[in-house]
């Protein structure tokens, strides 16, 4: 359900699809087997643009609702969920100037409610433009491929439309073994790769360990939420290897996949 009339906020197009995805599947799972999700605008009477995301699934209690927001908490299985979906969320909103409050309780289900700042119709064009330090999308990148490896669904599926949004082609692969045939393939044409240290099976290192051997010349992204987020680290004769914690802001993926290929330096 959307408000009679546009309601106008700046920020940035796919970052906020980002916080949209990771809520609505969020949303999802919370239902078992049947149920509802719906999303609302509003404005409110102080200004503000409110959107809610609204499910009728199990709910939570106090001591989880509080907890939510951090970084590798879950409720979720094991290899079921990372526990960085809403951390993003809150970390997206947070560079945005909006906040972000939760109402559930067991068997009532859970609302999202994020209160954004209204900027005058006159003030926005209809896809509003990066602010000052953002990620330029680049044109002309439909040749440079990304391999997206990440055994997450609803973080690799968010990377990817950043990626793309971004101007880049993704192949991805949700573990290692897939991972690893893309990379003997090479016939595939690969000009980066994004790797998740950490998963079932197969893990990031073995697909790192197999890359500087079969492709010795592609740059590597290692995504872990076990090291600092400026580390890098280069091998003798090896293209470098740069290490991001997760959770990772779309803003600094794409920067990163722009640093790590030079075409930042290309703009100067």
């Amino acid at each position: 359900r959307l408000a009679a009339a546009p309601l106008m906020i700046r920020a940035d197009r796919g970052q906020i699809e980002q916080v949209l995805m990771n809520l609505v599947v969020n949303a999802r799972d919370a239902i078992s087997v049947e149920g509802r999700v719906d999303i609302e605008t509003a404005s409110t009477d102080d200004g503000k643009v409110l959107l809610t995301v609204r499910d009728s699934g199990a709910g939570m209690v106090e001591s989880v609702r509080q907890r939510i927001f951090e970084p590798f908490f879950t409720t979720k299985d094991a290899g079921k969920g990372t526990g960085l979906g809403l951390s993003i969320v809150f970390g997206i909103l947070a560079e945005h100037r909006a906040s972000i409050e939760v109402e559930s309780a067991p068997g009532a289900g859970t609302a999202f409610a994020i209160r954004f700042d209204r900027e005058a119709d006159a003030a926005c064009v209809p896809v509003c433009q990066p602010e000052a330090g953002g990620v330029v999308p680049l044109a002309g990148l439909s040749q440079q491929t990304v391999l997206l490896v990440d055994d997450d669904d609803s973080i690799r599926k968010s990377s990817r439309l950043i990626l793309e949004r971004a101007g880049f082609a993704v192949r991805e692969a949700s573990d290692g073994e897939s991972a690893i045939r893309l990379v003997q393939d090479l016939s595939v044409p690969l000009s980066l790769a994004v790797i998740d240290l950490f998963m079932p099976g197969r893990n990031g290192h073995e697909v790192l360990a197999l890359a500087r051997e079969i492709r010795p010349a592609l740059p590597v992204i290692l995504l872990s939420g076990c090291f600092g987020s400026s580390d890098e680290g280069v091998g003798e004769g090896l293209a470098p290897v740069r290490l991001l914690a997760k959770p990772v802001l779309p803003n600094r993926l794409v920067r990163t996949v722009q640093e790590c290929l030079g075409l930042l330096e290309n703009l100067s």
